[in-house]
C-alpha cells in the first residue's frame, strides 16, 4: 500500500511540472524559455518573435519574391499608416498574405477609441440617474400640484384640528386649520373623504423646504394662536400685526422673528 501511494505521489508531481512546462510553452513572453528535465527550450512566442526578427523585410512584393525561396515566408512594409508590415509566402512564385501587422499608430488608436467609450458608457450612466432623479422630482411636483388642486375650492375654517374634527361636514368639503397640533401647529388643508378628513397640502407656503429661498406674507391678517410646547418663527425684519388681529403664545411656547440682513 505504502509503495503504490508513493508512485501516485511521483506521478502527480510529474503530470504537474509537464502541466507547468506546456503552460509555460503556450503562454510565456516573448523572452521567456520553459524548462523541463534540464533541458530549456525557447516558448512559442519567443519561436514567432524571432521567426518575425530574422525575416526579411522588403520594399516590394516584387522583391520579397526574388529573395524568397519557394515555400518561404517574407514582410513587406506597408503603406498604410495603420499598418506596419505584411507577411506572405512565396508558392509558386507568387506572394500569398497571411497577416497584417498593426503599427503603433493603430495600437494607440485602438486604446483611443477604447478610452472614448468607457467615457461615452460613464457620461450615458450619470445622464441615465440625472433623468431619473429629475423625472422622480417631477412626480413629487405633480403630487404637489395635485394636493393643492384637490385642497382649493368652498373652504372652512377652524382653529385647531380638534375643533374640524368635531364639526358636522359633508362629503368633499374643504377644510382650513390655522393652527394644526397634528401638524407642529402649521396651517393645514383637508378634504372630506368618505367621511374622514384626509390632509392635502400646508398651505401659504410657497417656498419648498428643499427650496434656499423660502418666504410668506409680512402681515398678519388673522389671528394665530402658536399651540403649547411648540416653537414659532418668522422671518423678519418687517413684520406687521393688522388691527384687530392677536398672535396668541400658548404656555411654554415661543415666537421667534429672524432679523437677518437685508438684501
Amino acid at each position: 500500500m505504502a509503495s503504490n501511494l508513493s508512485q501516485a505521489t511521483t506521478d502527480v508531481n510529474r503530470l504537474s511540472e509537464l502541466v507547468d512546462f506546456f503552460n509555460k510553452i503556450c503562454l510565456g513572453g516573448a523572452s521567456e524559455d520553459a524548462t523541463l528535465d534540464n533541458q530549456t527550450r525557447p516558448v512559442l512566442a519567443k519561436l514567432a518573435a524571432s521567426f518575425l526578427l530574422g525575416m526579411d523585410t522588403y520594399a516590394t512584393v516584387a522583391e520579397g519574391l526574388a529573395g524568397a525561396g519557394e515555400g518561404g515566408f517574407f514582410q513587406v512594409v506597408s503603406d498604410v499608416d495603420e499598418e506596419y508590415t505584411i507577411l506572405y509566402q512565396n508558392v509558386n512564385g507568387v506572394a500569398i498574405e497571411k497577416k497584417r501587422y498593426p503599427s503603433w499608430q493603430m495600437v494607440a488608436l485602438i486604446f483611443q477609441a477604447r478610452d472614448r467609450a468607457e467615457a461615452a458608457a460613464t457620461a450615458a450612466e450619470q445622464d441615465a440617474n440625472q433623468a431619473e432623479a429629475s423625472a422622480s422630482q417631477a412626480a413629487t411636483d405633480a403630487a404637489d400640484a395635485r394636493a393643492a388642486s384637490e385642497a382649493s375650492g368652498n373652504i372652512l375654517f377652524y382653529d385647531t384640528k380638534a375643533d374640524a374634527d368635531a364639526a358636522t361636514l359633508t362629503e368633499d368639503q374643504i377644510v382650513h386649520v390655522f393652527a394644526d397640533e397634528t401638524r407642529e401647529g402649521r396651517q393645514s388643508r383637508y378634504r372630506v373623504e368618505s367621511g374622514a378628513l384626509v390632509f392635502k397640502t400646508h398651505p401659504n407656503e410657497y417656498g419648498r423646504m428643499s427650496s434656499p429661498i423660502s418666504w410668506h406674507s409680512q402681515t398678519i391678517d388673522k389671528d394665530f394662536t402658536i399651540p403649547t410646547g411648540m416653537n414659532g418663527w418668522s422671518f423678519g425684519p418687517e413684520i406687521t400685526i393688522a388691527d384687530g388681529v392677536t398672535v396668541t403664545v400658548s404656555e411654554g411656547s415661543t415666537w421667534t422673528i429672524a432679523n437677518g440682513e437685508v438684501q
